[in-house]
């Protein structure tokens, strides 16, 4: 009886010359038909053994489809002869040396091949883990130590934010923005910086908080939830007033502080619907619709100041890429997507790489992972990082 699907698994087995993507779920049996397309391709003397790649998603996985490819190899011998099981023996004597890996241990093992080609430490070690965290850690420190000193408008404006005591410190925010960085450097252009006349609106926001905020002095029932809601914006309204009459405005401190004031509760205070008017022709209802217009002000300006922010936070950062790189160099390591980017620069910058990739692997670039994806080898090498603008968060 043929499953529902034998359509396509002949397919695998069969259509050796193309390209195919293969998506099935969990158990459905991918590993296995690679396994039949290798065989395939061997017996067939479109490649052998050795010039065949195929990545898993982990090492335990490699194992496992080497030990399944012997079995398939000794099976296919029983009954293969002459021509046939020579193609097959010699099969079994590439199998230890073949690339079934990791995508990482495959691109380690062409940089270690072809060191001075990619401009790397012919001696390079993979930093992994604790190592890896180590030597990213000691370039934070010192690219914090160089920023605090030149203070870049995204640093500047992020370390005078507030923060509750449950936030994590302006500090561990910057550090885990720059490990985020470091993580996706090949792509290197810029987030789209939008236009923001930060401080003509900040300017317009606080003379809005005025207005509303002196209310609060002809408020009929004070005690009222509406009225000291009101209250609170005077209070915000009088400390920016008073810290103004002796130093000039401070607009990093006054968008730190405003994003602040934004999160306070005191923005849903309703008081008693009983009370009619809030002050003498002052109805109740216009004090209310008066307070959500401030605060949708507020609420636009954060946005917009927070979109910005970002884009100038990942300007500053991307001073952390050479300062780890430097670190990286010093003791001979590459980390996980250095391993990714390097052979990718050098297949994608020289005209020798065609020869050599197609060495490594001339006829198929067998893949394992979660979902397989069969395709041919120059798909990866020949194709280089390219940039992407990324849209503002």
């Amino acid at each position: 009886m043929s499953l529902p699907d034998q359509d396509a698994r002949d397919r695998i087995r069969e259509d050796l010359d193309a390209t195919l993507v293969v998506e099935a779920a969990a158990g459905t049996g991918k590993t296995s038909e690679l396994v039949r397309r290798i065989i395939a391709l061997v017996e067939q003397r479109k490649a052998r053994l050795s010039e065949i790649v195929a990545v898993t998603f982990t090492d335990r996985a490699g194992g496992e489809m080497k030990l399944r490819l012997r079995m398939a190899i000794e099976e296919s011998r029983e009954s293969a002869g002459g021509r046939g099981r020579a193609v097959l023996d010699q099969a079994l004597e590439d199998l230890e040396t073949a690339r079934i890996g990791t995508i990482h241990s495959f691109c380690a093992d062409l940089l270690r091949e072809h060191p001075v080609e990619a401009g790397i430490d012919p001696l390079f070690e993979v930093a992994a883990g604790q190592d890896a965290r180590r030597l990213f850690v000691e370039a934070f420190e010192e690219w914090f130590g160089a920023v605090l000193a030149q203070s870049p408008e995204g640093v500047r404006r992020i370390l005078r934010r507030r923060f509750s005591r449950r936030d994590p410190s302006p500090r561990e925010i910057l550090r885990r923005a720059g490990a985020a960085v470091l993580e996706r450097r090949d792509f290197d252009a810029p987030w789209r910086l939008e236009e923001l006349e930060r401080d003509r609106e900040i300017d317009a926001l606080v003379g809005e908080l005025g207005t509303l905020g002196a209310l609060h002095a002809g408020a009929r029932a004070p005690d009222d939830w509406l009225a000291k809601s009101i209250g609170r914006v005077r209070e915000l309204v009088a400390g920016i007033e008073h810290r103004e009459s002796v130093a000039p405005r401070d607009y990093d401190g006054l968008e730190a502080e405003l994003a602040a004031v934004a999160q306070e509760r005191f923005w849903g205070w309703k008081g008693r619907p009983g009370l009619r008017e809030f002050s003498d022709g002052i109805a109740r209802a216009d004090v209310l619709a008066r307070r959500d217009r401030v605060k949708a002000l507020l609420d636009q300006l954060n946005r917009r100041a927070e979109a910005n922010l970002a884009a100038a936070l990942d300007r500053d950062l991307r001073s952390l890429v050479p300062i780890y790189d430097a670190v990286k160099a010093r003791e001979g390591k590459l980390d996980f997507l250095d391993l990714l980017i390097a052979p990718a620069i050098w297949c994608a910058t020289t005209a020798r790489c065609g020869s050599s990739c197609s060495g490594a692997s001339r006829t198929s670039w067998s893949t394992s992972f979660r979902t397989p994806i069969l395709c041919r080898p120059r798909s990866f090498c020949c194709s280089r990082p390219r940039a992407r603008t990324r849209p503002t968060p």
